[in-house]
């Protein structure tokens, strides 16, 4: 009798159909009903295998019939006997070559429709078979797919090796138990005695990896790490797998031990290299191909380009792709565009996903994540050391950075000579976060709590304009229309932060934090009349003071370091409209270019560079550019949509008076104070032309004429006369 059962392809919808037919509206609910974990019931909602009692329980809850959707999983083969060949409806569970190669599967997937990931095969397979390491780490997020790889790559090498093992780590089993599994497996069913200690036993194991050669996979090793601490921490009951791993990473022998985690274990790192037996692969996101593949095989057939979307939204997460399948056939008769536009990428079991990640993390990872999120751009090293309240050591910062991108949780561009590392986050990762802040900001709020709205900046004044913006979309608003929603109105919703407002107040002392700053963003978002209110002693950061009507606002020794009270623009010199009508640039007196949106008003990109005031502006023919002239004698060129300045342009001697761009948008012309019209190549910069009218005296040779004052003199050379030295 098979010790395990899964439910067949065919039967996989009947079954999600009486989870919903019995109430549980997640797979959550489904497990807490049953006092199962999250993953049982996701491997049995899936079709992959479970324990025939758990299957058992499941069909009996949901009134299911187990004969008619359960399907046999072979079981493991008897000691002192070789694994047999497979049966053909089962092609996964790999083949028994010539050599009589001993195969135990365990619970491994089924991996007959795989997709993508040729890179990653190519390498590992060099790693193992032609590199012989000893011991290879795949990490990367839940759903990556990186037991899926593990999987393929024991099918593609499994004729190198005389016995191969795939095990999961999910229940977290103690390493005697592990190493009792595998010593039943490589003993072949011959008698051995086992070693009294864990250590003797490793050393045991170590003797057979050396004798035979060996392919062991462990999977989800993230079962037996601590959770809430830095990366890669044994829990307690657990530390002898570090004794395990260290010793099979250190000790020549002619196997191979493959793990896969959301998290490196603690100590591989110092022993990897590129030269070295021990090495490891960071499983990341599928190509746009392999996600429409993925796509195709759950009946969702799209285009190339929305696949490419979708694989763009979710980072190209295999797991979130089949899961996000389902939903846009099933609630969007299969537009991707309408799903994509409804701007929901967080549900159900992503969000499940997500958060088995998130609570693994320590609290000062959650505030570095929760941050990454609140700025939507990547961030220094030194800007979240500025943000973080309570303030924290550089160290302790830079060794939470590490953890997290351990984690995979976090991008990273590299530190050049010119520039410093940069973090940021995949946008479902980002969307998690915003998610997450929100609702639990909108908690506090209603109970009056200051934990999380004292911790956290719902929008950064001293951010760009169009960060400013995003997050007054993405977070501002949101949290303000949730409020409105669950306290009945605007009334209400100034009486709670009002509340809130009095018990800072109440403090006997100024403390660092973003709460009064909060305040005051949302009481504008909800267009409160803030005639009269006292923010008088508090700490008020980030708040965007320049666009509020404050009015009778009492701010006496108020700290404002972090906000932003007038917003400098100087006189207004020039103006330009965009092609299409959309966006006005103007030239100002306080040396800057700023770009607006006609419709709303809103200043959406202030670009810098001028020394002096900016005198004259135009848009290119195709929207993408702006030129500006100023007092300082430079013609610049900025990018639209960036706010870079792609070229400076020098040679006039004098104020430029005008600038406009060819028909063509190739050529650009800047007229001046020094006289002269030039003509620029835009693509390169170079000066293509000189252009100036002939004065009435051009030539004219005054060298030691007499009778002339020196004013005279001054004003013929202006006029173009020449006097030689």
């Amino acid at each position: 009798m098979p010790r395990s059962l899964r439910v067949r392809q065919e039967c996989i919808e009947k079954v999600k159909l009486a989870v919903r037919r019995n109430g549980f509206l997640s797979q959550q609910a489904l497990a807490e009903a049953v006092g199962m974990a999250l993953a049982t019931i996701g491997s049995f909602l899936r079709g992959k295998p479970v324990d025939r009692a758990t299957f058992v329980e499941l069909c009996d809850r949901l009134a299911l019939g187990c004969q008619a959707i359960a399907a046999p999983i072979q079981a493991l083969p008897m000691l002192g006997e070789e694994s047999q060949p497979p049966p053909s409806q089962t092609p996964w569970l790999g083949q028994q070559d010539g050599g009589g190669t001993t195969l135990s599967w365990g619970e491994a997937l089924d991996v007959s429709a795989f997709h993508g990931r040729e890179a990653e095969l190519s390498v590992l397979r060099r790693w193992v078979v032609d590199d012989h390491c000893r011991l290879i780490t795949l990490t990367g997020m839940g759903g990556i797919g990186k037991t899926a790889l593990s999987v393929k790559l024991a099918e593609q090498v499994q004729t190198e090796f005389a016995i191969v093992i795939w095990r999961s780590l999910h229940n977290a089993p103690p390493v005697q138990e592990l190493l009792l599994d595998l010593f039943n497996v490589l003993s072949r069913g011959q008698n051995t005695d086992m070693p009294a200690t864990v250590n003797r036993q490793i050393s045991q194991l170590v003797e057979s990896f050396r004798t035979t050669r060996c392919l062991v996979i462990l999977d989800n090793a993230e079962s037996i790490l601590l959770s809430g601490e830095r990366v890669g921490a044994y829990r307690t009951e657990h530390e002898a797998y570090g004794h395990l791993l260290n010793g099979i990473a250190e000790t020549q022998h002619q196997s191979c031990l493959v793990l896969t985690s959301r998290e490196k274990p603690k100590g591989l790192a110092v022993r990897e290299g590129v030269q070295f037996p021990v090495r490891s692969l960071r499983v990341v996101g599928l190509q746009p191909a392999a996600g429409q593949a993925i796509l195709a095989a759950k009946g969702l057939l799209v285009s190339l380009e929305d696949s490419a979307a979708l694989v763009q939204q979710y980072a190209g997460n295999p797991l979130a792709l089949k899961i996000v399948a389902t939903t846009i056939q099933e609630l969007f008769d299969g537009r991707v565009v309408q799903f994509l536009q409804q701007g929901t990428p967080i549900f159900g079991d992503i969000s499940d996903l997500l958060t088995q990640q998130f609570n693994r993390l320590s609290d000062l990872e959650q505030q570095i994540m929760f941050w990454l999120a609140i700025n939507r751009a990547w961030t220094t090293l030194s800007a979240l050391q500025a943000d973080l309240v309570p303030a924290m050591l550089s160290r302790s910062l830079l060794e939470a950075l590490e953890s997290l991108q351990a984690r995979c949780l976090i991008e990273t561009t590299a530190p050049t000579e010119n520039s410093v590392a940069q973090f940021s986050q995949q946008p479902v990762v980002m969307a998690y976060m915003t998610a997450r802040l929100i609702e639990r900001l909108c908690q506090e709020i209603t109970t009056g709590e200051l934990q999380w709205f004292d911790r956290y900046a719902l929008s950064k004044a001293q951010a760009q304009d169009y960060i400013r913006k995003t997050q007054r979309q993405l977070l501002l608003k949101p949290v303000a229309e949730q409020l409105l929603a669950s306290l009945g109105g605007r009334s209400q919703v100034e009486h709670c932060l009002a509340h809130m407002l009095s018990t800072l107040k109440a403090r006997p002392l100024p403390q660092p934090g973003y709460a009064a700053g909060n305040l005051l963003s949302l009481l504008w978002q909800l267009q409160v009349d803030l005639t009269g209110y006292d923010f008088s002693h508090l700490t008020v950061w980030q708040a965007a003071l320049q666009a509020m009507t404050l009015q009778q606002v009492n701010f006496a020794g108020a700290d404002l370091t972090k906000s932003v009270l007038t917003q400098t623009l100087g006189d207004f010199l020039a103006a330009a409209f965009s092609p299409d009508g959309q966006w006005v640039a103007s030239a100002s007196g306080d040396r800057t270019v700023k770009l607006w949106d006609v419709q709303t008003g809103d200043c959406l990109q202030t670009l810098t560079g001028h020394d002096q005031r900016v005198r004259s502006i135009g848009f290119s023919p195709d929207g993408t550019r702006v030129v500006s002239g100023s007092d300082d004698a430079t013609v610049k060129l900025w990018d639209v949509t960036t706010g870079a300045c792609l070229r400076t342009l020098l040679g006039h001697r004098g104020t430029i008076w005008s600038v406009t761009f060819s028909a063509d948008g190739q050529t650009l012309a800047s007229g001046s104070e020094d006289e002269t019209m030039r003509l620029w190549q835009v693509e390169t910069g170079a000066c293509l032309q000189l252009l100036r009218s002939d004065r009435p005296y051009e030539g004219m040779n005054i060298t030691g004429v007499i009778g002339l004052t020196t004013a005279q003199k001054t004003t013929l050379r202006a006029l173009g006369a020449v006097e030689l030295a």
